[in-house]
């Protein structure tokens, strides 16, 4: 509204101020293992969550890298609705979303799978849907490489039951996942590794070599020194494997060192 006094304009103006809504937010956490044996299975759990306003039809959108095979999809305890959408090939490395129409891109030979979710609607504050799901890594992945595994939450009617708005697409998360071929580990038995010295306080270590089914190490060797204030007494041995052994130090004489073979 403009009013005129002489030559000044005085302008009035009004001003509504409106209660905010925010709109749908999916998100979730990815639970990828840093490493895995090459030919075997591993699985990882994810929790979908939402902030802001309610968010319908959630599932998940899942690209996986070529050497990489989905196996299956676990909710609440049940198998979840999953559907093979495709395999990206050049030279555009493109997939359709069946349930949006969006252009999803990915590795050429990698693969894109569908996660729905047996819930309408996901809340904001609500419980977090926990999903778990299992894939397996390729015997013919390459040790050391690592396989990024997206996972990407969606809302397939967006902020409606009946999508009338449109989708909506919460934030993807990618985590690498690192074949490898064996995994070593090492246990003691004294309680926060504290003993008393003697004789009489013997402590038990043991050493864990866990090879991947798919493979086998030929010429492989583990060696360990004893500090000189540890004496060897008994009980070196191998559990496992095809010929292998072990030649332990003195049992009489501190210090040394073990060979495993």
């Amino acid at each position: 509204m403009l009013k005129k006094f002489g030559s000044r304009f005085v302008i009035a103006a009004a001003f509504l101020v409106a209660g905010s809504v925010y709109g749908q937010v999916a998100q979730t956490t990815s639970e990828v293992p840093n490493t895995g044996f090459l030919g075997e299975q591993f699985c990882f759990t994810s929790q979908f969550t939402n902030s802001g306003a309610v968010g319908y039809g959630p599932y998940y959108r899942l690209v996986l890298p070529p050497n990489v095979t989905f196996d299956s999809a676990t909710i609440f305890g049940i198998g979840a609705s999953t559907s093979n959408v495709g395999t990206f090939a050049a030279p555009d490395n493109e997939l359709t979303d069946p349930f949006t129409e969006d252009t999803i891109t990915g590795t050429e030979d990698g693969t894109y799978h569908n996660i729905a979710l047996p819930v309408g609607s996901v809340v904001a504050n609500g419980p977090k849907l926990e999903t778990t799901i299992c894939a397996t890594i390729s015997g013919s992945a390459t040790i050391g490489e690592n396989l990024p595994i997206l996972l990407q939450p969606v809302y397939r009617y967006g902020d409606t039951a009946t999508g009338e708005n449109g989708s909506a697409a919460g934030t993807a998360v990618t985590r690498n996942i690192e074949p490898t071929l064996f995994k070593y580990a090492v246990s003691v038995d004294a309680p926060e590794l504290e003993t008393v010295p003697g004789s009489s306080f013997p402590m038990e270590y043991e050493y864990f070599v866990d090879v991947a089914n798919t493979a086998t190490i030929t010429n492989g060797a583990l060696a360990e020194s004893l500090d000189s204030n540890l004496q060897y007494s008994s009980g070196a041995g191998v559990t496992g494997g095809t010929g292998c052994g072990v030649t332990a130090p003195s049992d009489s004489t501190p210090g040394g060192s073990f060979s495993g073979t």
